[in-house]
């Protein structure tokens, strides 16, 4: 028989490793960025960013470099200096602790999940999920899709789902005089 008690979390093995995939990811956002940015903006994302029709017009055409091309570009291309540095910070906060809690092996898997599911997702929601079913619906299909999104929303739920191990989270508030620590809770 099974002794499990069924109220008991899951536990996931962790496996200790020291954060090198997150660095990488970090770097291809700057230099997609670097790219992006010493292009002409426009011109840059018309060629290198997701867009439906180019993409079912690349699959009639058997272009299938150039489409990994383009999701490569997309999964990393940010526009902005600020959508950069967010996008950066946000790869450090969730990136760093759940590749050291996943290991290498699981990390790569769900960065792979993360880059290439969600733009199936969105080839699919745009050529074939129309808003109203007219002849005209289609708007959104020659919509640019690109950012780091899908990997930080991949990372942002692992660490919601795994939140990592304390024994109490603290807040570090700044005050005059003394050191600001306000305990927020503190587990049984």
């Amino acid at each position: 028989m099974n002794n499990q008690n069924p109220n008991k979390p899951v536990e996931l093995l962790e496996r200790k490793s020291p954060p090198i995939l997150t660095g990488i990811l970090i770097l291809l956002v700057l230099v997609c960025s670097f790219l992006c940015q010493s292009a002409h903006n426009a011109l840059w994302l018309h060629e290198h960013a997701f867009q439906a029709n180019k993409i079912l017009s690349m699959l009639i055409e058997q272009k299938y470099g150039q489409i990994l091309a383009i999701i490569f570009y997309a999964n990393f291309t940010t526009i902005n200096i600020w959508q950069t540095v967010f996008s950066i910070y946000f790869l450090f906060t969730f990136g760093f602790p759940m590749e050291s809690r996943f290991g290498p092996t699981r990390f790569v898997y769900l960065i792979i999940l993360s880059t290439t599911l969600p733009w199936l997702i969105q080839y699919w929601d745009v050529n074939f999920n129309p808003v109203w079913h007219v002849y005209f619906e289609h708007p959104k299909a020659d919509t640019y899709f690109f950012g780091p999104v899908y990997i930080l929303a991949a990372l942002a739920g692992a660490y919601m789902t795994l939140i990592p191990r304390k024994k109490s989270l603290e807040l570090y508030i700044p005050t005059s005089g003394k050191e600001g620590r306000v305990q927020l809770f503190k587990p049984n």
